[in-house]
């Protein structure tokens, strides 16, 4: 399963076929480069036997054609529910892995979630805003 951010990626790196240099990503995500490697390593761990999105410094990140129409498929294979929901239910995510562990190191997340950890600390905040205007409940 995949977010939509890199659904996103995907997409974007589909739509050039030159490649993208990572800053140039980044700048489109609104996001630091270290999150768009993040991103592409997650990418190609779903991708195991054949990573997707290679990377060079003259063309910067790009998928090779021999790999379009796999991307192409998965692309449309993949529901957009799981798109969609993968943004959505980080705070559930977290909450997932606290009570599993009973504790979790901040680290610990942002490894398992490819996340800075500002996007973590903003996706816990507004997950405990979600749980209190919806539940009345604080709970991290």
């Amino acid at each position: 399963m995949i977010t939509r951010r890199q659904h996103k990626l995907l997409e974007l790196l589909l739509n050039n076929v030159q490649g993208m240099n990572g800053v140039k990503i980044a700048e489109y995500f609104n996001v630091s480069s270290r999150t768009v490697r993040n991103e592409v390593g997650e990418i190609n761990r779903i991708f195991k036997e054949n990573p997707v999105i290679q990377a060079s410094k003259k063309k910067g990140y790009y998928i090779e054609e021999k790999n379009r129409n796999l991307v192409r498929d998965y692309l449309m294979n993949e529901s957009i529910e799981q798109v969609n929901g993968g943004d959505t239910h980080r705070g559930w995510m977290i909450l997932g892995m606290t009570l599993e562990k009973g504790q979790i190191n901040l680290y610990d997340i942002c490894e398992e979630m490819a996340l800075s950890e500002a996007a973590i600390y903003k996706e816990i905040s507004k997950f405990q805003k979600e749980m209190d205007a919806e539940y009345h409940c604080r709970l991290l």
